[in-house]
């Protein structure tokens, strides 16, 4: 049974699966949350663009270098490389995010990296602001905070690019934050 979550007046910003089924781990999956498909599409698709765009400066520049003989245009050329790269990723990444709640754990698949969490370590979901990098004003998004660790950012629950009014979109986190500690609750009374 597929279930969408809204935002006030927008799209929905996550899609969450109700499907009872045994996990890898002999554990019931209890919820599991994703990205609406458009949404993933868009962010993959334009990330992706991104990426063939600096792949094709790097063709370039080892071009330039081959046919002008000047190594000078290969730094650059390096440099857009690994840019690319990481664009590569990210699209790959936002794809693939999703959130799990099983009667186990709790596996949090984000851009760059997958997160088993044991249930016995979490302790709740909370919205908050996540600054990623040396600047910027971060991103408003979910948590999961875990005992005696840093807390794990979910970003299937994180809110856009351009926000302006970080405790108007903070509270609106809220009703999804609710929603996850019921089903972890929900996770723990199974396990028990």
């Amino acid at each position: 049974m597929l279930v969408f979550s809204w935002r006030e007046r927008s799209l929905p910003i996550c899609l969450y699966v109700q499907r009872p089924t045994a996990g890898a781990r002999g554990a019931t999956t209890i919820r599991e949350w994703r990205l609406p498909a458009f949404r993933r599409y868009l962010d993959s698709a334009t990330t992706m663009a991104a990426a063939v765009c600096l792949g094709v400066s790097v063709l370039l520049g080892i071009a330039l270098a081959v046919h002008d003989k000047s190594p000078g245009w290969l730094i650059p050329a390096l440099v857009l490389g690994l840019v690319a790269y990481l664009f590569g990723r990210n699209a790959i990444g936002t794809w693939r995010a999703r959130l799990t709640i099983t009667t186990a754990e709790v596996v949090i698949v984000g851009l760059r990296r997958t997160r088993h969490v044991p249930l016995g370590l979490v302790e709740r979901f909370e919205p908050w602001i996540v600054r990623s990098g040396l600047v910027g004003n971060g991103d408003p998004m979910i948590v999961l905070l875990r005992r005696g660790a840093e807390p794990v950012p979910v970003h299937v629950f994180r809110r856009g690019v351009w926000v302006w009014n970080f405790k108007k979109v903070l509270c609106s986190l809220e009703g999804e934050a609710n929603e996850l500690n019921l089903a972890l609750a929900r996770a723990r009374a199974v396990d028990a």
